[in-house]
């Protein structure tokens, strides 16, 4: 499942603040299966008056989910949930839901249209890979600004090493934890 990054080059957000739009180098911890990283905007950024632009708390279950936690002023809340099931060999489905805490009697299209620019404009990206799977992080070129596409992609090309070494390798590398951050975990135990 290929992550876009915060701020595609030529996606809606950056062509509408290409001059304003510094892209936050995440931190990401790698735990219990999943990536976890913030965005947080910085004071300066001028965020687009879109719906689900906030700082935003990611957790990517490995491999192919990912649930977003969108906290914007005065304690509301919405998220974004995604899973991609392959179904053979460059075909997936993609599910996903959305929720909110705000205007929760309101009329639910503003915060449905808001994926249909990013669904948009990765799909011919995506479509135009080749090979369709992902490849080796060694086998692409990138920016700092990929940070958490390359951690993702490696992690990935790990499970699927440690697959091919049998079940235990696989569970180990599942279990295996990085941090970058000074995060404390409430919901799980780290050892």
């Amino acid at each position: 499942m290929p992550l876009g990054r915060l701020f595609p080059e030529d996606g809606f957000l950056r062509r509408r603040h290409r001059h304003r739009t510094a892209v936050p180098i995440a931190e990401v911890d790698r735990l219990n299966g999943e990536l976890r990283l913030e965005f947080r905007p910085s004071p300066e950024m001028e965020l687009p008056d879109v719906a689900l632009m906030a700082p935003t708390d990611y957790r990517i279950w490995m491999p192919f989910s990912v649930n977003l936690e969108f906290f914007f002023p005065g304690g509301d809340r919405s998220h974004l949930w995604m899973t991609a099931s392959p179904i053979e060999s460059g075909v997936c489905r993609s599910f996903w839901f959305t929720c909110r805490t705000a205007d929760k009697d309101g009329d639910d299209q503003p915060h449905l249209d808001f994926q249909d620019p990013v669904l948009a404009e990765n799909l011919p990206v995506i479509e135009a890979q080749d090979p369709p799977e992902i490849p080796a992080p060694a086998d692409e070129s990138s920016v700092l600004a990929d940070k958490v596409s390359n951690t993702y992609r490696r992690w990935l090309k790990e499970l699927s090493n440690a697959a091919a070494e049998g079940p235990q390798a696989l569970k180990d590398n599942f279990a295996s934890i990085r941090l970058e951050t000074d995060a404390e975990y409430t919901d799980i135990e780290l050892s």
